[in-house]
């Protein structure tokens, strides 16, 4: 095939697609990556010209259906998407590593205008649960989940949120809710016997944790 545009992409379901093979020892399994060709996969999406109208625009969308109960309680993790950034060699550079970037970015001197309850962000998460559900006893449902870790030698720190200085201007705050999200009206009790830890700029802080 020597045509450099397709209009159209079709393939059978029963079917799939890949490029590459999955390998995580082989250095040469996979799309090769250089300073010549630095993605093995690009969709590029604008607005055509025109104005959107109400409704919800990606240029990228990938979903996973489960139409068939799971009961077993069996160990099954299931994901709409996921990203993998995995290192074999040790890796010492001085710019940015993650298994995901989400990055939202304005030209110009343009405006953005929203409310408390809409979201601007380089990562959006949203939690749909249909009326009528239920979400099970001791079980989490979070917009932010973090999973187990393993840590070798650990010489410098490790947090569950990292945030570094913005190139220009600053963070005005660490959280910004919208009404009582997340904040209960009066401590769990008077004893505190744990702190949670910040470090500001390096330096390390600590703030009570009340428990009945």
């Amino acid at each position: 095939m020597t045509a450099t545009h397709f209009t159209a992409l079709n393939i059978d379901k029963t079917g799939s697609i890949a490029m590459g093979t999955l390998s995580s020892a082989n250095d040469t399994s996979g799309v090769a990556l250089s300073s010549s060709k630095t993605k093995a996969d690009q969709v590029c999406a604008d607005t055509g010209g025109s104005a959107l109208t109400a409704g919800n625009y990606r240029a990228r969308v990938s979903r996973f259906l489960i139409g068939t109960a799971i009961t077993s309680g069996a160990d099954i993790s299931t994901y709409g998407h996921e990203d993998l950034l995995k290192m074999i060699v040790s890796v010492n550079v001085g710019g940015n590593q993650g298994g995901v970037l989400g990055h939202l970015e304005t030209a110009g001197t343009l405006t953005i205008t929203g409310t408390i309850n809409t979201v601007k962000a380089g990562v959006a998460s949203f939690v749909d649960i249909a009326t009528g559900g239920t979400i099970a006893a001791n079980t989490v449902v979070s917009a932010l989940g973090v999973n187990p870790a393993n840590f070798g030698t650990v010489t410098g720190r490790t947090a569950i949120v990292h945030v570094t200085a913005p190139s220009a201007g600053t963070w005005g705050s660490l959280f910004d809710l919208s009404g009582d999200q997340g904040i209960a009206g009066s401590a769990a009790g008077a004893t505190n016997d744990k702190f949670g830890v910040i470090y500001v700029d390096g330096v390390k802080y600590t703030f009570p944790l009340s428990r009945a």
